[in-house]
């Protein structure tokens, strides 16, 4: 079988990176990972069995269990109980009211009320967002309007993006003498690989814990602004001075850059009180237990550099549906794609 390559972010909406990769990629290889979508979903994937998929996903909670009539008759609403039936359409089955026989489509009131593919296709998009897969491959790969890829992957960054924002201690960085590196793309990686004219691109605040293999990460979109107007500067350091509060726990030893102009060493003293200890890059030198760390800053920050570079791929907008994926991934890996129809099961939206 051959093996599936997973980037390190989603490019949603328009990529204009090489997927060569992607286009040689078979279904069969793409429904053999990960082992809850080939034991639990492969089956239903069937020719004839997409019926059971979709009876699967109601009785799951991803489709209404039930329905009342919102017909008027006679200025007065049916309200009347509603029955999953059959049906000849592309869904197989529909709402069909007790009462006055009206029917209605079995996706209103869903995450998948505004999506226009098949179930056996929404289905896979789910599992392709949740593996790190592009637009451009999984609309080769399925066959499907760019657009449908689209409408699926914003429900599953809209409802990880919840999930995330409920539960941020899960994704908390640092604690009492854990180092935590922070820098703001693409200033602080001057001197590593990132994308050409990367001046221009979007500012993302990135913060890494140096605790454990593999690094974790928060990144976090900033505002553009113009290093040369202080106000502008001083609202975006204002807000990522508030993102390293609520992301770093208190403690921790704060490494960046003397002269950034973003969470500058100066700028990080005024949070002395929450992390005694702040160094500079250079003054790591001045330490003999962190020169090791020094050394290894590129392998440290890869991951976060490539994610930050295929983000200028993506217009401003969509920047942050991008970032998503990546910190959900990040946190579950194989276990992605279940925990998030878990979380859909729920009804975030």
């Amino acid at each position: 079988m051959k093996v599936l390559r997973k980037i390190n972010s989603v490019p949603i909406y328009e990529f204009d990176g090489k997927n060569e990769v992607y286009s040689r990629i078979t279904l069969e290889d793409f429904d053999s990972e990960p082992v809850y979508f080939k034991s639990v979903i492969k089956p239903m994937l069937a020719i004839g069995h997409e019926g059971e998929l979709i009876v699967w996903l109601k009785n799951i909670g991803l489709l209404q269990h039930s329905q009342r009539c919102n017909n008027i008759i006679d200025n007065v609403p049916c309200q009347g109980v509603m029955s999953w039936v059959p049906a000849k359409i592309i869904d197989q089955y529909q709402w069909k009211c007790k009462n006055c026989l009206k029917k209605r489509n079995i996706r209103e009131k869903s995450v998948f009320q505004d999506v226009r593919c098949k179930f056996k296709d929404i289905i896979r998009l789910l599992a392709g967002w949740s593996k790190g897969i592009d637009v451009e491959s999984l609309t080769k790969l399925l066959c499907i309007k760019k657009q449908a890829v689209n409408s699926v992957f914003n429900v599953a960054a809209t409802v990880a993006d919840k999930y995330i924002k409920s539960h941020l201690l899960r994704w908390k960085l640092g604690g009492p003498g854990i180092v935590v590196l922070i820098e703001t793309y693409p200033e602080g990686f001057k001197d590593y690989e990132i994308q050409e004219n990367a001046q221009n691109s979007t500012p993302i605040l990135c913060i890494a814990e140096v605790k454990e293999v593999p690094t974790r990460y928060w990144l976090h979109l900033l505002e553009r602004f113009n290093p040369n107007i202080t106000e502008q500067v001083q609202q975006v350091n204002t807000t990522a001075l508030q993102v390293v509060q609520e992301m770093v726990l208190p403690g921790s030893i704060l490494v960046t850059n003397f002269e950034s102009t973003i969470c500058s060493y100066e700028a990080l003293l005024s949070l002395k009180h929450l992390y005694p200890v702040i160094i500079t890059k250079n003054g790591l030198q001045r330490h003999d237990h962190f020169n090791q760390l020094l050394n290894n800053l590129e392998t440290i920050w890869a991951t976060a550099i490539n994610v930050c570079n295929e983000a200028q791929y993506l217009s401003h907008l969509h920047v942050q549906n991008f970032i998503t994926n990546f910190l959900w991934r990040q946190k579950f890996e194989l276990e992605s794609f279940e925990n998030l129809l878990h979380q859909m099961c729920y009804n975030f939206l």
